[in-house]
């Protein structure tokens, strides 16, 4: 997610320096140095930063968007620490929480829409991060409690929200009906985009100060 984040607002910054005559002329500048090809003009330069996504795709680097991610880090540990702790113990009633390589499930639903991933400052998010088979740490902005026993649905729920925010892998200490279900129910996910691309690419002109 941190790498469409990434490239999307790259994206618009260089729609930030098509828009601007200088800083189009010292990124070209720039351009020429490093180039082996020197026919490059500015005229061609040009019409190849603007309208940038009709010809290219920016890609970027996983290292780097880890290390974007960084910056995060002081907000989000505020966040957290103004949240309510809890764990949640399924073994009452049975159930079996799952797991995947995104274990950490940051959950919104508004509208009649479910998100994941973002919304940390949302009055009504979910944090849910399973710690083992019967036992899932949950934090919620509203729900105080330290402990907490879960029925069946509870269980299934958050199950349910794992394997739709799984990337490519589920982790399940058995293998049931049940859990194949979700399984398959969640992998819907795994042909969408992780982000709304045109909403982070308006909060970010909004943010860059994107003038058209």
């Amino acid at each position: 997610m941190n790498r469409a984040i990434a490239s999307a607002v790259a994206s618009v910054a260089i729609e930030n320096v098509a828009a601007d005559e200088e800083r189009l002329r010292s990124a070209f500048d720039h351009v020429r140095q490093g180039s082996v090809d020197g026919s490059l003009t500015f005229e061609v330069f040009r019409e190849l930063v603007t309208n940038f996504d009709d010809k290219f795709t920016v890609q970027v680097d996983q290292k780097y968007a880890l290390s974007h991610s960084f910056r995060t880090l002081n907000v989000i540990y505020k966040r957290l620490k103004e949240m309510y702790w809890c764990l949640l113990d399924s073994r009452p009633y049975g159930g079996r929480f799952i797991t995947c390589d995104a274990p950490v499930n940051t959950f919104l639903y508004r509208e009649g829409k479910a998100a994941f991933g973002g919304g940390l400052a949302q009055p009504d998010v979910e944090i849910n991060l399973p710690l083992s088979p019967y036992v899932c740490l949950s934090l919620s902005p509203k729900r105080n409690s330290e402990v907490r026993k879960v029925d069946a649905a509870t269980t299934r729920e958050i199950n349910r929200r794992m394997a739709h925010q799984a990337e490519r892998y589920i982790y399940s200490s058995a293998n049931t009906r049940s859990v194949a279900r979700i399984v398959d129910e969640g992998s819907i996910t795994t042909s969408l985009p992780k982000i709304d691309t045109e909403e982070v690419k308006a909060n970010a002109r909004e943010r860059l100060k994107f003038k058209k």
